[in-house]
């Protein structure tokens, strides 16, 4: 699963962002870098596979969305989360070490601003990608299982930066995705649109949540949370009588209290109602960070474990979010 603090620098980047003076501030240091991924034209269907994991000795079955992954020259299926959360993709370096020793395609580049992947060539599923180039992160072991074919190998993560001018239908029931110029006609004949940002490469709906018109961040890579929001709001969305589930979590070094709570309430796309089971807020935050969600305008973070059973539609191109009927 996506690391909390990963999770933790996502909120506040789009906090910063959507705030006014904030945006004026951090404008530079949370723009998103030039896209260097070259995607091609036309419609590729792309499964994709959970893998679990624990929160505290509690189980995710649902915890990252991973996305076959081939190298030229490696007859071997690696993996990459896809994580929107994420503005642009990158690899890591152990696993990359691990398969430049295979083959002569890739070559890591050590540079002044870190190490670097320059003109990379890798599929998606059937869908070729070619990265000018990538960023390598210092992570992982150089490990690969090369025997095993079953064996889950994670390289990197696919970021936003896929998706962008794209369409993405993420059918959740049947485990794939579709990464296509226009919405398929046979789905956006059954789909309810709403209007999405592509602040920075940042997923941005909007959304009414207990009668208030508000915004929310989308994040692939954070499976855990069905909406992490200030604690005013849990409040207000919390079931009556439900009991309080606490959970202490890392991040950078400093203890984080995860508060969890049943709702009954719903959160609207549109015209979608969906059902909250379960809203979260975190104890732990610096003041800059409360101040930042409050004054932003954003109600929080929703990822993958409210659309579970439903298909969505990512459409950057035109600037659309919609949900199957």
């Amino acid at each position: 699963m996506k690391r909390f603090r990963n999770v933790c620098l996502s909120l506040l980047a789009l906090f910063i962002l959507s705030s006014a003076g904030g945006y004026l501030y951090f404008k530079r240091a949370f723009k998103a870098p030039l896209n260097q991924l070259v995607i091609p034209e036309g419609a590729y269907q792309v499964p994709f596979i959970w893998k679990a994991d624990s929160l505290n000795g509690k189980a995710s079955p649902n915890a990252a969305m991973l996305l076959p992954v081939t190298v030229p020259g490696c007859s071997k299926i690696f993996y990459m989360q896809f994580d929107l959360g994420a503005p642009y993709s990158l690899v890591y370096k152990g696993k990359l070490k691990a398969i430049a020793e295979r083959t002569s395609g890739v070559t890591i580049q050590e540079t002044e601003s870190g190490a670097v992947l320059k003109d990379f060539r890798f599929k998606v599923g059937s869908m070729d990608i070619r990265a000018e180039e990538v960023n390598v992160l210092a992570y992982g072991n150089e490990t690969i299982n090369w025997a095993d074919t079953a064996s889950i190998d994670i390289i990197g993560t696919l970021g936003a930066d896929v998706i962008d001018r794209k369409v993405l239908v993420l059918n959740y029931p049947q485990a794939l995705m579709q990464f296509s110029d226009e919405v398929p006609t046979a789905i956006a004949a059954e789909a309810v649109f709403t209007t999405l940002a592509f602040e920075e490469r940042r997923v941005i709906i909007p959304a009414v949540i207990n009668q208030k018109e508000t915004q929310v961040l989308f994040d692939s890579g954070s499976s855990a949370f069905e909406l992490l929001t200030d604690r005013e709001t849990w409040l207000e969305l919390a079931k009556n009588k439900a009991a309080e589930s606490i959970t202490a979590v890392n991040s950078w070094g400093n203890t984080l209290t995860v508060h969890s709570i049943a709702s009954d309430k719903n959160i609207n796309f549109g015209q979608t109602a969906l059902p909250l089971r379960n809203v979260h807020y975190i104890d732990g935050t610096t003041f800059m960070q409360r101040t930042l969600m409050q004054f932003s305008g954003m109600a929080g973070m929703v990822g993958n474990t409210l659309f579970l059973g439903k298909v969505i539609v990512l459409d950057t191109k035109h600037r659309r979010f919609g949900i199957v009927k």
